[in-house]
């Protein structure tokens, strides 16, 4: 069996048990603010959205909603910060049934925002990101996650390729049969 982890979840997230068939994803979550404009803004021009809205973001958070619509049991795994903005994309993460009891958080840092502006007359958009967490660790990994009760682990992150491959190296040691793939993003 895979190490465990065994501390407390904070009061708002309640831990969701895992089954053997489980997918764990491991990634980023964030908070999409979408605004909506009739046409683009012109540098320094102040102008009223027709639209806007808040959304779950992220791939491995779109990911698992996805498998949850499917049915499938999933599980996420990724830094997050305290404050409204987590409690409103992990609470519909929940929605999709996504296991959220091993994010790992962290004090007086923000939850990372993706802002997206987007041109009602042609579809033009631009993003931009802002995070302020820090990179999920190895030793993350190995004190929230109970390796055996997943068949597949998928990484969906920037620049976890040292995680990926010790957790590989793990699995292999441990005689694991455990799926894993990765996406890396620049």
């Amino acid at each position: 069996r895979g190490p465990c982890y065994s501390g407390s979840f904070p009061m708002n997230v309640q831990a969701d048990l895992a089954s053997p068939d489980s997918i764990l994803c491991v990634g980023l979550v964030c908070l999409d603010i979408i605004s909506v404009c009739s046409t683009y803004p012109a540098e320094d021009q102040d102008v009223r959205a027709v639209d806007q809205r808040w959304e779950k973001g992220g791939n491995a958070a779109n990911s698992l909603a996805v498998l949850g619509q499917l049915g499938v049991s999933c599980h996420f795994l990724g830094t997050v910060a305290a404050g409204p903005e987590t409690e409103f994309v992990l609470s519909d993460l929940k929605s999709y049934s996504v296991g959220i009891e091993h994010c790992v958080y962290h004090e007086g840092k923000k939850l990372p925002v993706t802002t997206a502006v987007i041109s009602q007359q042609n579809g033009s958009r631009t993003i931009v990101h802002y995070r302020d967490l820090p990179e999920l660790t190895v030793e993350d990994f190995k004190t929230k996650i109970c390796l055996h009760l997943y068949k597949w682990i998928h990484f969906e992150v920037q620049s976890q390729h040292v995680c990926f491959c010790l957790v590989t190296k793990f699995c292999s040691l441990k005689s694991m049969h455990i799926c894993l793939s990765k996406k890396f993003s620049k």
